[in-house]
């Protein structure tokens, strides 16, 4: 019977998952199982022959030997230690214990785990934890996840720089309490558009500790995380961006200012040389808006006596990207009459901010009419002086005429006064 109960408690303990080992104070082992010499390598009579402290690692001999005084006084039950094999290997291992009186001796009974899966799954995890903290914190904006609650689970280092707040304020604050004003209902709108759609982006600002507001483009997308849905997103710094495009809107603003009170006429033509902008001086200049001439042929309104020179300008035009061409020519108003422009064009069609043919013409037709009228009056005056040196011509032969008449009359005074001298002189 006695023998039967002694088979009956080895099969019981045998068949543990686990080891199994009972020693006394003095730290003898009384009763262990098979799986105790499977793990630690070592035989029956080998370990009858040791104590608990030849099986741990010396770095660990006066921790686990406290544990061990411990459960003798009843303080603790359980505790983690490694075993050191034969094999001078470390197996982790998660420990119960227990004492008990056996003949009146006082010894301490126990049974241990094997946690080398789980510290390895342990140890994967840490290592994928430590993974993705590595490239959360290494990406260039802030990043964030929170549950359908809104309570944020994880965040990146920069959130915390940016934001101001540290990670125990981060983790008692809602997501809502980063943005103040139309902010708030931006994130609450594509808060509940991720949890419908399964993704929003907006642009807000994200108010920091100090209540500075930061200009950011944020990315949500619904995630299934720890078993419940998630947002998971991401932040970008746009204050680059909207101070870049503000100084653009002003430079936009101070150009279309400049086109829109420039007196010459700025054209941009298609490859084809039909309008596709117009400033707003043509209706001035031409008396038809830019939305009459959209699209219409700018050489079908060339006056005809010019069309061959403005052929030659634009081919010279086409052939020269990028080279500013010269052209004077007569353009067609609403009214029917021709007015005179000058200017000149330039291909950008190239340029992918332009991809038109540029044209700038200043209304030469007052110029034009003043410098007929000067030709006019030179040409008139070029008669008046051919009149004048004809008639100054004829005055001065007839002025000959008499000054010859003249002259031969002198002489013949003189010749009558000679001869009254010799007259004279005979009488007396």
């Amino acid at each position: 019977q006695i023998k039967k109960e002694k088979d009956f408690s080895d099969t019981i303990i045998n068949t543990l998952p686990g080891i199994f080992y009972l020693f006394d104070t003095n730290g003898k082992f009384l009763l262990w199982n098979k799986n105790f010499e499977t793990v630690s390598g070592y035989r029956a009579e080998e370990i009858s022959a040791m104590q608990p402290d030849n099986l741990m690692p010396r770095e660990e001999i006066e921790v686990t030997s406290q544990n061990i005084e411990k459960v003798f006084r009843n303080e603790v039950s359980e505790f983690e230690a490694n075993l050191l094999t034969k094999n001078r290997e470390k197996i982790p291992l998660l420990t119960f214990n227990t004492t008990i009186n056996i003949e009146g001796r006082f010894c301490m009974l126990g049974t241990a785990i094997d946690l080398t899966k789980l510290k390895k799954a342990e140890d994967q995890i840490t290592r994928e934890k430590e993974l993705s903290d590595s490239i959360i914190n290494s990406l260039p904006g802030v990043f964030y996840l929170f549950d359908a609650n809104r309570k944020f689970l994880r965040w990146n280092k920069n959130f915390e720089t940016v934001t101001g707040y540290s990670t125990e304020e981060i983790g008692q604050i809602k997501p809502i309490d980063f943005y103040e004003g139309e902010g708030r209902k931006l994130m609450q709108e594509n808060f509940a558009k991720t949890l419908q759609e399964g993704g929003a982006s907006f642009e807000a600002n994200l108010v920091t500790k100090k209540r500075e507001p930061i200009p950011y483009y944020f990315t949500g997308l619904l995630v299934n995380y720890e078993g419940k849905p998630c947002l998971i997103g991401t932040g970008i710094d746009i204050s680059i961006r909207k101070k870049a495009e503000e100084e653009v809107k002003k430079i936009q603003l101070r150009f279309q200012a400049m086109v829109e009170n420039d007196e010459n006429l700025i054209i941009l033509l298609d490859k084809n040389f039909k309008i596709i902008y117009m400033s707003p001086s043509s209706e001035r200049m031409r008396g038809w808006t830019f939305k009459e001439l959209t699209d219409r042929n700018f050489i079908e309104d060339i006056h005809p006596d010019d069309s061959e020179n403005m052929k030659n300008t634009v081919r010279e035009v086409l052939n020269n990207p990028g080279k500013t061409i010269l052209s004077l020519t007569r353009l067609l108003h609403k009214s029917g009459n021709y007015i005179f422009l000058e200017g000149y064009m330039t291909n950008l069609l190239a340029n992918e901010n332009v991809k038109a043919i540029t044209a700038n013409f200043q209304d030469v037709t007052e110029r034009k009419k003043a410098e007929e009228e000067i030709l006019l009056l030179n040409q008139e005056l070029e008669e008046r002086v051919k009149e004048r040196t004809k008639e100054l011509e004829t005055a001065n032969k007839d002025l000959e005429e008499i000054n010859d008449l003249f002259v031969g009359r002198e002489a013949r005074i003189i010749e009558l006064k000679e001869e009254l001298m010799m007259l004279k002189n005979k009488i007396t």
